[in-house]
């Protein structure tokens, strides 16, 4: 009698084990690629137990909501919301009582590689005596920049400094670029970046031009010295290059 009681108790420790184990399997992430970057760049989790179906899965940064656009057991493929909150924050992933969270850094929407061709360059710098024909830009993170603009006779003007962006309108934004070369200037003006398209338009302010104002995120695109180059001063760019 004793002895079968005592296999009782055994079989039922066993039994216990195995289920405990069981319960702890559970939404796992290991790591996020990248761990950084704006609206509209696609990141990569890593981790277990996340299913194979989007329906019930929630992803989010910070408090933003974001689409996942695959998931199986050990990968989903999202993009960073163009609503989320810039600076440090963390991806939760959910799905029911279940979830787990990971560092990233939302960075502001103007930070990538873009690039500017046709007609996205702005009517002022197509036209002659510029005669630009393409526009590449990278602003980083670390708030310095460098543009390169090309002309018609493929001759190139490399651009440096410094940017500081700070809220607008919406998701319009205020941008303050301090160019250290070829020359020292100051420029100041607006940009916003949806779905990885960036429009961007800056008047120079300091040495000031004669009849020149930037334009304000409350009047938008198109607002340079009150309206009067209405979009001639309006540049689009594409992202070039993933962060």
């Amino acid at each position: 009698m004793r002895l079968t009681s005592l296999l009782s108790l055994v079989f039922l420790a066993f039994v216990f084990v195995g289920c405990d184990s069981g319960g702890d399997e559970g939404i796992t992430i290991l790591s996020v690629t990248p761990d950084n970057g704006n609206g509209g760049v696609s990141v990569t989790i890593t981790g277990e137990n996340f299913g194979d179906a989007t329906a019930g899965l929630s992803v989010r940064f910070g408090p933003t909501s974001a689409t996942v656009t695959s998931v199986s057991e050990t990968q989903i493929v999202t993009t960073v919301p163009d609503g989320a909150p810039i600076g440090a924050t963390t991806i939760q992933v959910s799905r029911g009582d279940d979830t787990d969270a990971i560092d990233f850094t939302v960075n502001d929407p103007l930070v990538g590689n873009w690039v500017s061709e046709g007609t996205n360059i702005a009517p002022l710098l197509a036209a002659p005596p510029f005669n630009t024909v393409r526009i590449t830009a990278d602003f980083r993170a670390d708030g310095t920049y460098t543009v390169v603009t090309t002309d018609a006779s493929n001759s190139e003007v490399t651009l440096t400094g410094t940017w500081q962006a700070t809220a607008g309108e919406g998701t319009i934004r205020n941008v303050t670029v301090s160019q250290s070369a070829p020359t020292t200037l100051t420029s100041a003006g607006i940009y916003q970046n949806l779905d990885g398209v960036l429009t961007y338009e800056v008047a120079q302010t300091n040495p000031p031009l004669t009849g020149v104002t930037p334009p304000t995120a409350a009047a938008g695109f198109g607002s340079t010295s009150g309206g009067n180059f209405m979009q001639l001063n309006v540049q689009r760019y594409v992202r070039a290059t993933a962060q």
